[in-house]
Parts: C-alpha cells; sequence; structure tokens
C-alpha cells in the first residue's frame, strides 16, 4: 500500500534555534503518530528535503524551489510545524508563509497549523490566509481566544508549545567548561516595537547590580544568528568588565549553559522554556502577547512586558529575589508535565484529524 505525503514547513535550519528545537521533536513524534504517511521537511535552510517557494528575484534565480512544485503536487497534507510563523507584525512573514499556503491550497493539500501562535490582526491577508487553514492546533490561549472569534468554522484545538517534548539532553555537554560555575545567562533580541535603548539601560543596570553585589557572571545568550551581532554591541559597552561574556552561536554551548545557569533572563520564548525543562528560574522579557500566554501556568515566572511602560528597577529587583531565594522554593515540576502532555496532544490530535 503507497503512503499518503505529508510535508512539514517551517522556518528550520535558518539560524533560529528555537525554530529548529520544533524541527527535532516534530521529527522525532510525527512518524511515531503518523506512521503510513511519508513524511518530508520543507525549509529555507539546508539540511531539507524542500526548499520553501521563492517570494524575491534572489531566491526565484537560485531555482532551487523546482522540485517543491513536484512534491506539493504529489502530496496530501501541509503542515505549518510549530512556532510564530504567520505573524501579522512582520509583512515579510505574512508573504513568505502565506504563498506556501496559497500554493498548497492550488493543489488541493489539507493545510494544518501545528502548535502555532497567531496575534491579534485586522490585517485583510492575515485573515485570508487563516481561512485557507484546515485545522489548527495552537500553543498558547491567546491566539485560541483570536481564532474562535473569527468564527473559522474549523477545527481548533488549546495545546502547547512542541519544544516542551524535545529531547533536551541531547544537547548538553558534560564535558565543557566555562569560566566559572556561578553564572546568569542573558538572552536580548532586536524587535521593532521595542526601544533598544530600554534594551541598553537593562543591561548596564543588571551588569552594575551583578558587578556591585554579587560574586556571579554574565553570560549573554544568542538563540538566533541575529541575536549575536546585537548582544555583541551591548558586550561593546562594558568591554572592560570581565565578568561579562558573549557565548559562540554553538548549540552545545547554548544549551549547555542554560542547564547550569542559576538564573535566566531571555526576551526569546524558547531559552526560557528549555530552562524551565532543565529545572531552572527564569525571567521572561516579554515582547509580544504569546510570551505571557504560553508562560502563564507557570506561576513562578516574573514576565515584563517590554511593550509597556516598565521601571527597570522592578526587573533588576525580581532578579535580585531570584538570586536570594532558596532553589527548593522554585519547582514548576506539575507545570511542565502538564505542559509535556498538551505538547504531545499535537500529534495525537493531527493524527486523529487526518484519520
Amino acid at each position: 500500500m503507497n503512503k499518503k505525503k505529508l510535508l512539514v514547513l517551517g522556518n528550520y535550519n535558518a539560524g533560529n534555534i528555537g525554530d529548529d528545537l520544533l524541527m527535532s521533536s516534530i521529527k522525532s513524534n510525527i512518524r511515531k503518530y503518523l506512521p503510513n504517511y511519508q513524511v518530508d521537511f520543507v525549509s529555507p535552510g539546508k539540511p531539507n528535503d524542500y526548499f520553501i517557494f521563492p517570494t524575491g528575484i534572489r531566491s526565484f534565480l537560485r531555482m532551487n524551489w523546482i522540485r517543491t512544485i513536484y512534491a506539493f503536487y504529489k502530496s496530501d497534507v501541509l503542515v505549518l510545524g510549530g512556532g510564530g510563523l504567520l505573524n501579522p507584525e512582520e509583512r515579510k512573514s505574512l508573504l513568505v508563509w502565506g504563498v506556501q499556503i496559497i500554493a498548497a491550497k492550488f493543489f488541493n493539500l489539507q493545510v494544518i497549523c501545528l502548535a502555532n501562535s497567531f496575534p491579534f490582526s485586522n490585517s485583510k491577508f492575515y485573515r485570508y490566509l487563516l481561512k485557507k487553514i484546515d485545522f489548527f492546533t495552537v500553543r498558547d490561549s491567546y491566539s485560541y481566544n483570536f481564532l474562535n472569534k473569527l468564527e473559522l468554522k474549523v477545527p481548533i484545538k488549546l495545546t502547547a508549545d512542541l519544544a516542551f517534548i524535545a529531547d533536551l539532553t541531547s544537547y548538553v555537554d558534560s564535558q565543557l567548561e566555562f569560566d566559572t560555575d556561578k553564572f546568569l545567562v542573558l538572552n536580548l533580541r532586536t524587535y521593532k516595537h521595542i526601544d533598544s535603548r530600554l534594551q541598553e539601560e537593562i543591561y548596564l543596570e543588571l551588569v552594575e547590580y551583578i558587578t556591585k553585589n554579587t560574586n556571579y557572571s554574565l553570560y549573554l545568550l544568542p538563540f538566533a544568528k541575529d541575536d549575536s551581532l546585537f548582544l555583541r554591541h551591548l558586550n561593546n559597552l562594558t568591554k572592560d568588565n570581565g565578568r561579562v561574556f558573549l557565548l559562540p552561536f554553538e548549540k552545545d554551548v547554548l544549551f549547555t549553559a542554560l542547564s547550569r545557569s542559576v538564573l535566566t533572563i531571555s526576551q526569546r520564548l524558547h531559552p526560557n522554556i528549555v530552562s524551565l525543562c532543565y529545572g531552572k528560574p527564569t525571567i521572561a522579557l516579554s515582547y509580544s502577547s504569546k510570551v505571557v500566554s504560553l508562560l502563564n501556568d507557570f506561576t513562578d515566572i516574573r514576565i515584563f512586558d517590554l511593550t509597556s511602560t516598565i521601571k527597570v528597577d522592578d526587573i533588576i529587583s525580581a532578579i535580585d529575589f531570584q538570586l536570594k531565594t532558596s532553589a527548593s522554593s522554585y519547582d514548576s515540576a506539575q507545570a511542565i508535565k502538564d505542559n509535556k502532555k498538551r505538547a504531545e496532544m499535537n500529534f495525537s490530535l493531527l493524527k486523529s484529524y487526518l484519520e
């Protein structure tokens, strides 16, 4: 019996470790739940099975997308695999992933969003694309409520982020040595709605606090290639401080640092999730509604919304409190267990829908 064909679409191998984490989670689960499907991956970066369809002249001229036409023609299902692919705050996002969705419908594929997030927007093109989706599982309650208000008349299920069921132990290198065993990690990223001066203020006050009040060091943690440039800029602001280090953009180094840090402070979502799964405390610096919504289950987490008026002193106070709090008082085990269970539901729901 010939297997049906399923394509998994995502921003994989394109310089964002969070997206790569989602891909590894899908790879280790989807074939287990869908043994009667041939599963291939479509992404902008290698290694992949097929490249995404182009949206610009340079990507068009590469011609590496020609094989993708045949793959779509021969396939039955397209799955948007995790994350926030359709982001109306980034027009390029809607164009890049919208083209893939429109192509899928042209070839009569079922289109499924698996553990995605969907911010609120009145964008007509965004809502047009959402109406092309046949089945949704969403990783946060904010997206769930937004989609239900649209009355799309398709199944919408609330689950959890796929990173909760990724094999995080495989990324940790027990042989790695750091300059110190006592350190915090900080992730900051550029985002168009966040004032970089606020980020600089957070960074400088954190460095001053650590230097004057603790024996800890600070590791700057890039979780996407784009982060490295911004974090290097921040590091240069305190280049004479011998207790601040910029980590290289290498998965084993970054995951090992998260597994050993006494505290993670992160603007990106997935370093927060990874730290939680390692049993480490974390403070989230939210740049969008999805971060708040995704981390609501974790009552021990302090979340600061960088899009609103905040006091940097409050962030420093939260860090100070966390460092002085006994590690035994920090327990998110039940919330992690619940999120793992809901993350696994993505695949059982996908299986039920396709059957």
